[in-house]
């Protein structure tokens, strides 16, 4: 069994603090009825750290370089992603919000469910650019360079896709909007795991680490 990271645990469950404190304002049915000055600034970095660390555990080996090994893979991860944020999604907008599921697919951002369809977004990208390359240490790279250009082409492209309707309507059902937003961090975070020599030894500098903060 792997080793666990201590540090990457206590990123996630502060990552996963950090969404519960954020969202405690917005839920008037627990008697908050304000966002504090500290929850907006939670609100500033909380969803760009969860979706970093969801990059940095993302895990892809050479054991889904086949083909049926890849789509067993990515069926279970619809399955965990999709299965409990339809269920839950359709009780929470028949129960509380009492509307229907059409408003449940068609609202951009899914009731508040949109992460889990866009963190699968995220896992299926990287991973069929990955499938696209062997993993030879030249080709990894070049699957890691065409990872960090897509991210940013799809983040410079999340403004001009609400010009067009149609694609701005299909990013609203998709929740792509919210997908090439957050990509980037995505991606860095699983960068650094997959050169995680190379980023400790970067992090080492001290100036270096005052010049990113």
């Amino acid at each position: 069994m792997p080793k666990r990271i201590e540090y990457i645990d206590a990123m996630r469950g502060f990552a996963m603090i950090a969404v519960v404190f954020s969202h405690v304002g917005t839920f008037q049915l627990f008697g908050f009825d304000k966002i504090t000055p500290l929850q907006t600034l939670v609100q500033t970095f909380f969803l760009s750290l969860f979706f970093f660390v969801s990059g940095y555990v993302t895990n892809i080996d050479d054991r889904y370089k086949e083909q049926s090994s890849l789509c067993e893979k990515l069926l279970k991860k619809c399955k965990s992603l999709l299965l409990p944020t339809f269920i839950f999604g359709i009780i929470y907008v028949y129960f509380f919000l009492h509307t229907d599921i059409i408003f449940l697919l068609f609202n951009p951002a899914k009731a508040g469910y949109w992460f889990p369809i866009s963190l699968l977004e995220m896992f299926v990208i990287t991973h069929i650019v990955t499938r696209l390359f062997n993993q030879t240490e030249t080709e990894t790279k070049k699957s890691t360079v065409v990872l960090i250009i897509l991210a940013l082409v799809m983040y410079l492209a999340k403004l001009p896709m609400k010009t067009f309707p149609l694609l701005n309507t299909i990013g609203d059902i998709t929740c792509l909007h919210y997908t090439c937003y957050y990509f980037p961090y995505f991606i860095l975070g699983y960068v650094i795991k997959r050169y995680q020599k190379l980023s400790d030894s970067i992090l080492k500098n001290s100036s270096l680490r005052t010049f990113i903060l």
